[in-house]
């Protein structure tokens, strides 16, 4: 059995859309996660990665959230297509 399988809103394809419509017992989860990883996480993350900060400012909060989880598939997904190693871009000062 699932623990987390309460925080599966059946309306998921309707939150993507609005969400307004997530659950408010789900998203109170949410947001006291989120809390809790912007107090041990957030300040290193920010000031470490200037892709963070710049979708945090255009975004919501469930986008940015799943925003990282995507840019690493796409680079996974184009390493392995290249057959290359990871050459991550570095960040001018």
């Amino acid at each position: 059995m699932d623990p987390c399988a309460w925080l599966r809103a059946a309306n998921w394809n309707e939150v993507l859309r609005d969400p307004s419509a997530l659950a408010p017992e789900i998203r109170a989860y949410i947001e006291v996660e989120n809390r809790y990883a912007e107090a041990v996480f957030g300040s290193k993350a920010t000031k470490a990665d200037p892709w963070v900060i710049g979708i945090r400012r255009r975004r919501p909060p469930l986008v940015v959230a799943v925003a990282p989880a995507n840019k690493t598939a796409r680079i996974a997904w184009a390493v392995m297509l290249r057959q290359t190693e990871y050459q991550p871009r570095t960040v001018a000062a």
